[in-house]
């Protein structure tokens, strides 16, 4: 176990130092390219309900163009909030439209994040709209470090999507609704070798 730690822990030195070397010029093509394949395919195209997230402010994929088709297409879109004080530590709330998430304020991190409230109404969030509506969310896309061609993710170090997706499936089969497909959005230079994310 300890080695699988300092293996993680130098995948993800290695990542940081790559992307690093993205330019501001080069990360926006290639964030669109990245959010084109995604909006292509028949996964997303098919999804009613997404689970997304706002970018990091250097040094991630950025998803401005993949958040604006959602709004422009009419799907139904939750972007992350983190709330260490409580036991899940992040949950995901609506979104309604690209001027609404313009207007968030950054958190600590730069990362825009959703208030609670709408307009003092409080915002739906997916864990509620599954338990109280019995409605699926359909697609979740995961950001992340590094992944490989078989669905394995290197996240940054917090659990905060490892703890979110369990317990979407577990919710999912509870209510008997089809399980949310998941989708890693990252740049060519973040696909690493099968086992290198060394899934425990």
């Amino acid at each position: 176990m300890q080695d699988v730690l300092v293996m993680k822990r130098e995948l993800r030195k290695r990542m940081r130092s790559l992307l690093r070397q993205v330019s501001p010029t080069e990360l926006g093509p290639r964030s669109r390219d990245a959010c084109q394949k995604l909006i292509n395919s028949a996964l997303f195209q098919s999804a009613t309900t997404v689970a997304a997230f706002y970018h990091m402010p250097s040094n991630e994929v950025e998803t401005t163009e993949l958040l604006r088709v959602c709004f422009d297409r009419g799907k139904q879109v939750f972007l992350p909030r983190i709330e260490v004080e409580s036991a899940a530590g992040m949950i995901m709330l609506e979104a309604y439209s690209v001027q609404d998430v313009e207007g968030w304020p950054p958190n600590p991190m730069g990362i825009r994040e959703p208030p609670t409230l709408f307009h003092e109404v409080p915002r739906r969030e997916v864990f509620s709209m599954i338990e109280r509506h019995g409605q699926p969310l359909d697609l979740v896309v995961v950001p992340g470090l590094a992944f490989d061609a078989f669905g394995h993710r290197l996240g940054r170090g917090k659990g905060y999507y490892d703890t979110f997706l369990s317990k979407c499936d577990m919710l999912h089969r509870q209510y008997n609704l089809p399980s949310p497909r998941r989708v890693g959005l990252a740049l060519s230079c973040q696909m690493v070798s099968q086992g290198a994310c060394y899934r425990t």
